[in-house]
This record gives structure tokens, sequence and C-alpha cells, in this order.
């Protein structure tokens, strides 16, 4: 029989298994729009069109500080700017979901040189860290690369991460990149930023075998927690693999050192939602509101949320609140679908409230 649409929006973390080569779509909620797998584990039609966040990093290539308001411009070959964006006090700041193809990031602070590198994200997010020169100084390291430690890094060490760097963000060659950051790693066991990137590449190379991607995101962790690059990419493994328990602890410590930023109780109301803990997903999701510039997705979580924990009218209001920030999104017809349905489950709680068609 199939399913209502009403069906097809609500409990779709139980209805749905995730593969693990879709860790890094934007919002594990869009599966309920886009299509469900099929038996060998695959996405239905579209799931190729699924929008994909680029989380942006940017640090002195000298110092390692991290750098703040940082213009940063996503651009669609070769000239039209598609959004812009500042960087907030940790160095970071995510371009809103976009479609996955190749784009441009220009990143320009003054006092430093200009920085134009190409990126093509695919199936899964993507993180680019950017290292700006300040102008009139010399860079420190190798073909532009520097690190956050960068005059305690042994020259050699630093590289081998250069050379890995850009075999994965320019070359696109995940599998020479490892051969690199092990070598990185090698010539300085404590080298952080190398185990981050290794990670990545082993999710870029085997993105259904993350066997080798969680180990070294945990240790990148585990060698600085102050470092919050490796914390997103390695919630959604170790949800991805029902390691809930392990979760929101670490979420908590990338939370508490940065305070304003939206991923962090947005991947926990996630957790919670992927259990089916609908008061604590509701808690978190509307702190991911509360913080600066949230994106549109959280509202879809909120709906499903609210679906799931019998408040259709507050799931309608979400969904019509997405529908005008974000009435472009490929999502909107699959919304248009659902609408009606979850009208009619307010209208029957609550007839004297009940939201208008």
């Amino acid at each position: 029989m199939q399913a209502t649409n009403l069906q097809l929006f609500r409990s779709f973390y139980w209805l749905f298994e995730i593969p693990a080569s879709r860790f890094f779509l934007p919002m594990i909620l869009l599966l309920a729009f886009i299509g469900t797998p099929n038996a060998h584990g695959q996405m239905g039609k579209g799931s190729s069109e699924a929008n994909v966040i680029i989380s942006v990093h940017v640090t002195d290539q000298n110092s390692g500080a991290p750098l703040e308001q940082v213009k940063l411009e996503l651009v669609f070959f070769p000239d039209q700017v598609m959004q812009t964006i500042f960087t907030d006090g940790n160095g970071h700041r995510d371009f809103q979901p976009v479609i996955p193809q190749p784009y441009l990031i220009r990143a320009s602070k003054p006092g430093f040189e200009p920085q134009e590198i190409r990126v093509e994200p695919q199936i899964r997010n993507l993180t680019v860290p950017i290292q700006l020169l300040p102008v009139g100084s010399k860079s420190l390291g190798p073909g532009g690369i520097a690190s956050a430690r960068e005059l305690s890094i042994p020259g050699p060490a630093r590289s081998e991460y250069g050379k890995g760097v850009e075999l994965l963000n320019v070359k696109k060659d995940p599998q020479q990149s490892t051969e690199h950051f092990l070598k990185a790693i090698d010539a300085f066991p404590n080298y952080y930023e190398a185990y981050f990137m290794l990670g990545m590449a082993y999710l870029q190379m085997n993105p259904q075998q993350p066997d080798k991607a969680q180990p070294a995101l945990q240790k990148a962790v585990d060698l600085n927690p102050k470092f919050l690059d490796p914390y997103f990419p390695l919630s959604d493994l170790l949800m991805a693999g029902k390691q809930f328990d392990k979760v929101v602890p670490l979420l908590l410590t990338a939370d508490q050192q940065d305070a304003k930023n939206w991923r962090w109780p947005y991947q926990m109301a996630m957790c919670y939602s992927k259990q089916g803990i609908w008061d604590k997903a509701l808690s978190y999701g509307q702190t991911a509101l509360s913080r600066p510039n949230p994106p549109t997705k959280i509202h879809l979580l909120m709906a499903d949320v609210y679906s799931n924990s019998g408040d259709p009218a507050k799931a309608v209001a979400e969904l019509e609140q997405f529908e005008k920030l974000d009435p472009k999104s490929p999502y909107i017809a699959r919304i248009e679908q659902v609408l009606p349905e979850l009208r009619k489950q307010a209208a029957a709680a609550h007839p004297a409230n009940s939201p208008q068609p």
C-alpha cells in the first residue's frame, strides 16, 4: 500500500536506513523528501540533487590564529557570486546548502593577501581550510602552506602536510593525499591537523567503510580538543554507527568552546531525533535556531520533531517558515505534498485554531 504524504514525512528515521555513503548530506530530514533507499542501500531517484554545506575555516598562514571577519564569496564560474559571508571569531563560517557543482571560494581581509581556491563538493559536506598570508610577510611554509603551530612543526612534516592538502582539495586525489598525511604524522606525531585531513581523505575514499576515518578524526580531537574542525564530521560518523552515547558529550565539548555556533545544538537535536527522544530534540533545535545565522534546514528538523511529538500545527508553521525563507529550495514541491495532510491533522487536533490551507 502506498504511504500517505504524512506517513512519508513522519518517523522517516525508522522508515529509511541511511547508508554510510550519505554521512555528509546536509540533513537527514531531507531523505524523506528525496526518496527511499533501495534494497542495495543506494538512494532513490533524486538523491544526487541533495544540497551540501561548504564549511570554511580561515587562519593566519604564519601564526595559525583563526581570522574573523574574513569576507568569503562563493562564486559560480566565471563570476556569479552566489553567497557572501564573513567568518566568526573562530575563523569559521558555512555557506548555506548549495547544489553539488564546481565553485570558486574567494577569501579577503584587509591586511592579508586575497586567496581564491576551486572546490567541487559532491554528495557529502565539504570542509575547506584556507590560510591567508599577511601583506608584506613571507610564508613560513613550503608552497604557501602553513600550519597552526608553524614554528614547532618540523619542515618535512609541514611539507608532507602541504602536499596532502593540495592533492585532497585541489587535485581531488584523496588516495594519494593519505600517503602524505601519514608521512606528516610520522614526522610529527602530534600533528592533529594532519589527522583531521587524513580522516576527511578516508571519508572521500571509502564513504561506506568509515573504519579508518573515525579513528583519525577522534585522534585529532584527542590531541587538541580546542581544534573544532573534526567535531562535526566525527559526530556524523558516530550517529551513523548508532554510537549515540558518544555523540552528545563530544558536541557539548565543542559547544562550550563555540557557544554561538548553531551546528552543535543542531547535531544534538539530530542525535536525539534519531533516538526518538523528542523533548530533548526540541530543546536543542530551539537553541540552534536562537544562534546567529541559522540555516533554513533547521526548520525542517523542527517540523519533523513537532510532527513526531504530536503537534502538527507547529510542524505546519515550521514548514511554512521554511517556504518563506527558502522559496527556491528544490524541496518546496515535496513540502507542498506533505502540508495538506499535516494541516488536516492539525485541524483534527485543534479545530478552533487549525492552520488554513
